[in-house]
């Protein structure tokens, strides 16, 4: 069984205007945006599909072939320009579930398989989930370290720990972000 850690990491945001994370960071692509996107896609297309030399039949095969190939690749590349300058770099929704039999149970943990009544592990296939927490900082993504990610969930019979009469903690658990933003925990598919 993990311990939990005593010293949280120093973090450079209060964790209080976590409390506030329902406003809005980032923006949502407009309407204009959106189809600027598409028409860049199609552009793209198009300009592949419209290469020089592909419906020459005078050129040896492999000269239409590498010149089609050329062509596709630049067109490729203009549309990849056309498509980065058209989205943001990085658009954050914030989002919090408190979804059913939330416990706030302060098991900070990695692994959070194990009861914390007896130390069996649930049974289940093993299951890593990644969590990679950003800010937005003007146009990009930013890590966010100390960030607080709570993880719990039931087991293949629908049971929550905690709840209900149940005893022990299994399938819960949190961590604070690292420094690159990411918080990993061991658990199982049931």
């Amino acid at each position: 069984m993990t311990s939990p850690m005593t010293t949280p990491p120093e973090t450079d945001f209060d964790l209080d205007e976590l409390d506030d994370d329902d406003r809005p960071i980032g923006r949502i692509l407009s309407r204009r945006e959106v189809l600027a996107l598409i028409g860049a896609s199609g552009t793209a297309a198009f300009l592949a599909a419209c290469t020089p030399g592909a419906g020459s039949s005078s050129a040896p095969a492999a000269t239409s072939a590498a010149s089609s190939a050329s062509s596709s690749a630049a067109a490729t590349a203009i549309a990849s320009a056309a498509i980065a300058t058209a989205l943001p770099s990085c658009v954050v929704a914030p989002e919090l579930t408190e979804g059913p039999y939330y416990v706030d149970t302060k098991l900070e943990r990695a692994d959070i398989r194990p009861n914390t009544a007896d130390g069996v592990p649930s049974e289940g296939a093993p299951l890593t989930i990644e969590w990679i927490v950003s800010q937005a900082d003007g146009s990009a993504c930013m890590p966010m370290q100390g960030a607080i990610v709570d993880v719990w969930h039931c087991d293949a019979l629908g049971v929550y720990s905690d709840v209900q009469g149940n005893t022990g903690n299994f399938l819960r658990g949190f961590q604070r972000t690292d420094a690159n933003g990411k918080a990993t925990f061991q658990t199982i598919y049931p």
